[in-house]
Formats: structure tokens, sequence, C-alpha cells
């Protein structure tokens, strides 16, 4: 059953998982076995139409708790929405200032969520992809205005505009005309595609007439629309390969040991045990979903914990500078990262970074959806919020049920609410 509901999950995945804030589905006739229903009482997405289930038995919670009378608040939005385990953070500029986690990370085997725990966190895996390219235009050997084929071991144009370079910048902004073909992210997809160079995957996937099908690009000439892709995301993982000399692998291992880094991008380097069960949700309760590596893992392989994820973030609020005073960037890097790239195709985009608001805070950050993890990971100059959820309350929504993502968006702007109150 695993596999199949993988298989399913895939394909739903490549309909559904880009820029992570929006993603969600479940269907019942591919869903046969499940685990335990530890929301058996509760109203799921299945039952949305019927607003009278559990009204009169629900209890009265707080719906906006102070941080340390939280619990009963993060669970109703757990039972809403279909989440198994879930871990909350908010950090500053010297740590996490605080956190807490509930549910499980394997509900069949009743292993709770920890501080060690690692999430798939999809998209946000964008911002490390940002870092790698600054830090190459900061060594000299990258420009982010030449064609990024310069930087290729393939041939990189939109059909429909011959000679019309493509620019690392178009890439980084979603700007360039390229285009997602869900499908094609999971053609060879595995547990474990840490082997397959991104490179290969890259060429096959952006040349004209090749081993894919046609739609990889838009009419559009590069630089005058804009359209979310991650699969721009995998070209400039091929990009950084050009620019440094080293594979992604070597490159962004190197990255999330630099900023001390638990997780990594690919399954062979982080420990199983750690990694959280992937669930979907639906009336049977939550179902498990095969991990799988899907071949363009520069857009979304990253695995990390809690303190990655903050230390990733207190790092863009510190400029560029990581724990122990490591320098990953230069401040003015920093800044070129977050300055909206393209203000007349996308008010909210900078380089891989985007901009949200919630509960009037301008945020900065990324988040992150797959099947089976979601994620969010936004700050401010003072301080950084993080929710993270085995489940595929994102994906979901995509398709019409949207009570997981909206569990997610309360915690966040429950979140932000408590960091505004924290005395800095």
């Amino acid at each position: 059953m695993r596999v199949l509901a993988a298989v399913f999950f895939a394909c739903v995945f490549l309909v559904s998982a880009c820029e992570g804030d929006d993603d969600d589905f479940f269907d019942a006739d591919v869903v046969e076995e499940v685990g335990p229903d530890v929301s058996s009482d509760v109203q799921t997405d299945a039952e949305e139409g019927d607003a009278d289930v559990g009204v009169d038995t629900a209890p009265e919670v707080d719906p906006d708790p102070p941080l340390d009378g939280e619990a009963d608040f993060v669970r109703q939005q757990m039972d809403a929405g279909g989440l198994p385990g879930v871990m909350l953070a908010i950090v500053d500029r010297d740590g996490i200032r605080w956190s807490s986690m509930y549910g499980f990370q394997d509900v069949e085997n009743e292993i709770p969520i920890t501080a060690e725990t690692l999430f798939p966190v999809a998209s946000i895996s964008k911002l490390i992809v940002g870092l790698l390219m600054m830090r190459e235009v900061e060594a000299g050997t990258l420009d982010l205005d030449a064609p990024a084929s310069d930087y290729l071991t393939h041939a990189f144009e939109n059909p429909a505009h011959p000679g019309a370079p493509m620019t690392s910048r178009e890439l980084l902004s979603h700007t360039s005309s390229l285009r997602d073909v869900f499908l094609l992210f999971t053609t060879g997809a595995s547990p474990d595609d840490s082997s397959t160079p991104v490179g290969e995957f890259t060429e096959r996937y952006v040349r004209a007439g090749g081993d894919f099908a046609s739609g990889q690009f838009s009419g559009a000439a590069p630089g005058t629309t804009y359209a979310y892709c991650n699969a721009g995301f995998a070209v400039l993982g091929h990009v950084v390969e050009g620019a440094s000399g080293v594979s992604f692998r070597e490159g962004s291992n190197a990255l999330t040991d630099a900023l001390g880094f638990d997780g990594d991008f690919f399954f062979a380097d982080v420990a199983a045990s750690r990694v959280a069960v992937q669930y979907t949700y639906g009336p049977r309760g939550f179902a498990p979903l095969s991990l799988t590596e899907f071949l363009h893992y520069p857009a979304v392989g990253l695995k990390a914990s809690v303190g990655d994820i903050a230390k990733l973030l207190r790092m863009y609020m510190r400029d560029g500078l990581a724990d122990d005073d490591v320098t990953i960037l230069s401040p003015e890097s920093i800044a070129e990262m977050e300055r909206v790239a393209r203000p007349d195709l996308n008010p909210n985009r900078g380089l891989s970074l985007h901009r949200v608001t919630v509960e009037d805070v301008n945020l900065r950050g990324h988040g992150g959806a797959h099947i089976g993890s979601s994620a969010d990971a936004w700050y401010t100059d003072d301080y950084g919020i993080i929710v993270m959820a085995n489940s595929d309350a994102y994906v979901r929504e995509r398709f019409g049920l949207s009570r997981g993502a909206e569990a997610m968006r309360t915690l966040r702007a429950w979140l932000v609410r408590r960091a505004e109150e924290i005395p800095r």
C-alpha cells in the first residue's frame, strides 16, 4: 500500500508542489491501509461540507493563547488539519527563543517529534541554492546576468526565442520563461537519487526534442513574465557546479556544514532514523508515504531539523553571518537576495527569497510543500518563525481540501503575534 500511495502522490506532487505556501491532496480510493488514527474524533477534510460535525462536543480552546499555554490550541489545529506531528519555533539573532513540538514523527511506531527530527522541507531548499549562487558571485566565478548556458554542460534556450539568453538572475527570480512539467520530475526518481548528476536531469529536461515531452518553456521571451518554476532551481544547481567546479552534492554539503546543519540534501547523507515519516490524511486517518528523492533535488531536496532552519534564518537576519561568526555571505549579497528582483513582474520575489505579509508584518523567507511534508520559514530584521509538519497539508489544498493548509497558516500567524510581543 505504501508504494501505491507513494506513486499516486508523486503524481499529485508533480501537479501541485511548487511554492511552498500552498499545497494539498487526498484520495480515499488510493489510501486503503493506515496507521493508528490519532484524530478519529475530529472533522476531516472529507467531511468538510458537514458544518455540524464535532460542533457540540468540541472543547472551548483559547484561539490566541500565550506561549506558555499553547498546548490545547496547537492540538486543536493538528486535529483540524490532519497533522501527525508539528514543530514550532521562534528565533532571534542569538538563538531559539521558544520552541515546542507535538505528535509523532512515526505514527505507527509512536515515535514522537523531537528537536532532532529531520523534515523534508521542500522549497525552503531554494534558500540554500540562492546562497550557493551568491557565494560564487562573490568568488568572481559567476555572473548572474550572463547566459546561464555559459556554466552548463548543455545548451539552454527557449526554442520560441532562439538566441535570447536566459540568465541566472532570471532563474533565481522565476522570470526565465522555463516552466514546470511536474510529471517529468519523477522520471527515474527513487528513494536515493544522490548518484544522479543534476546536469543529466537538466540536459534531458531542457533539450528541444529531447527525451522528455514538450511544454517546458512558455511562449514569452526570457525576462518578460513571472512563473514559479522548480525546474529552474535544478538548472541553477548545475550552474553552481559549472561555476564552482564541484558537484552539487559536494557543494551543498560544504555549505550546510558551514552553517552547522545536521541535515543535508540526500537521504544517503543523513540518519534515516531521524527523518520524519511523511503522511497524507483522510477519512481513514493517517497514511504513510514512501520517501522519494526527486530528480530536481536542488529545488526541493533539503532534510532539516528545527535547529538547522533556525540557523539558516539567523544567518539571513545577521546579514550573512552564521553561528560562531562564520561568514557565509557579505551583507551586500544578502541585501541583493532580499531586494525584489522584478517589481514589474512580481512585487514579492527576490533572488530565491520570497515576501509575505502576515498579521500586517512583512516577512522574508520561503514555504515548503511536499507529498507528505509542509513547512514555513520566515524572518524579519528581529525574529524568525518556523512551522514544520510531516503532513501533505499544503499539497491537499490544491485539490480543494484546505483544512491542513489553514491549520498551518493559523499556526504561522499565531507565532508572528507571539514573536511581536517578545521583548527585544
